[in-house]
């Protein structure tokens, strides 16, 4: 499938503006949006009235028989459905916001508008829900998401780069990787280093743990250098982590959609530990390479004897496990999927119109 026009729209246009961080950076002002405003908070950030405005100077939509809309952010903003009302729309759902943020909201402190965050939540739920009445089809990107969606909806899967080749030398070392400004990663790993590692350093005192990915918090950055812990920060290749490690770690207790960095540690044959959440989308199991573990006692034990021993049938079951990801999470299996379901919409799109006609 390919574009024979390219358009881009500044991302200010998308950014929170001055304005909108004085109207709902308070409690006064989230109390105003909770009882103003049928639309979530995550949907009214940026310059709607701009960017609808710069579309509609590029964009004729009577040219087009299909519109793909990135996100359901996005869409809201330039107001899709109603610019495009009979031409076939499909949304790319992404993650579900309500999810992540509902897991965020049950471990965060109490506060004082931590009810308002609670009532913007709900709004968020059916928001998302209801997209499926406004687009012809909404993709999602696993089955769980596809069973919380309810109708007109597909599922087409993340994907990552599987290479051809890959060499593998464990050592004594877990790896994460993850962008640690999405706050799940953070509190993730803040968790990991908190509660788990202390009992993993305990059964394997050699045992070290390599963080990789932009944006550590003072917290995580505190621990560099201590106990085994080596805070990497943005780096260009991750290949020689991998090549290392004996297991990567998925932490995390909140989040929507699926975890790219699974299929990326299995696309390299390297045994994921995770929690539920962690592993949330993903239709892979044990026999795999990817062990799901919950209790604090059971996840260090899982991290201490892939440790002790690389060669475990956890390391076995990832090496199964790269081949079922390069037969159906290789980012080539994706454009696939993305083409097939566009082209299937378009043909319907034009059948109804020659029927009209």
């Amino acid at each position: 499938m390919n574009c024979g026009k390219v358009m881009a729209l500044p991302s200010t246009y998308f950014n929170t503006t001055d304005e909108q961080k004085k109207r709902y950076g308070t409690t006064p002002g989230r109390l105003r949006l909770a009882f103003t405003s049928r639309a979530p908070l995550t949907v009214m950030w940026g310059n709607a009235t701009a960017a609808r405005s710069a579309v509609q100077q590029m964009v004729s939509w009577n040219d087009y028989s299909l519109v793909w809309v990135e996100t359901l952010r996005i869409g809201t903003i330039l107001d899709v459905p109603k610019f495009a009302k009979n031409i076939t729309t499909i949304l790319d759902g992404d993650d579900f916001e309500w999810m992540r943020e509902w897991g965020m909201l049950r471990s965060a402190p109490s506060y004082g508008a931590k009810i308002l965050d609670y009532a913007d939540l709900i709004k968020t739920w059916f928001w998302e829900r209801s997209c499926g009445r406004h687009y012809s089809c909404v993709i999602r990107c696993s089955q769980q998401d596809a069973a919380c969606q309810g109708n007109n909806v597909a599922v087409i899967a993340n994907g990552t780069d599987c290479p051809d080749d890959i060499s593998r030398s464990p050592e004594c070392r877990i790896l994460f990787v993850g962008n640690l400004i999405y706050p799940p990663n953070r509190i993730g790993v803040e968790w990991f280093l908190s509660n788990v590692w202390p009992l993993v350093r305990q059964k394997v005192p050699s045992a070290c743990l390599d963080i990789v990915g932009i944006g550590p918090s003072d917290g995580i950055l505190s621990a560099n250098g201590r106990a085994g812990v080596v805070v990497h920060g943005f780096v260009d290749d991750l290949d020689a982590f991998y090549r290392r490690a004996s297991l990567s770690i998925v932490p995390l207790h909140a989040g929507g959609g699926t975890r790219l960095k699974i299929l990326e540690s299995l696309a390299r044959s390297v045994p994921v530990v995770s929690t539920d959440m962690g592993a949330y989308g993903i239709p892979l199991h044990e026999t795999h390479g990817i062990r799901r573990v919950n209790d604090v006692e059971k996840f260090a034990d899982t991290c201490a004897a892939v440790l002790r021993e690389p060669d475990c049938e956890l390391q076995r079951a990832a090496e199964r496990g790269r081949e079922f990801v390069r037969n159906h999470f290789d980012w080539k299996h994706v454009r696939e999927a993305v083409a097939n379901l566009a082209g299937k919409w378009r043909e319907s799109s034009e059948c109804a119109a020659s029927v009209e006609s």
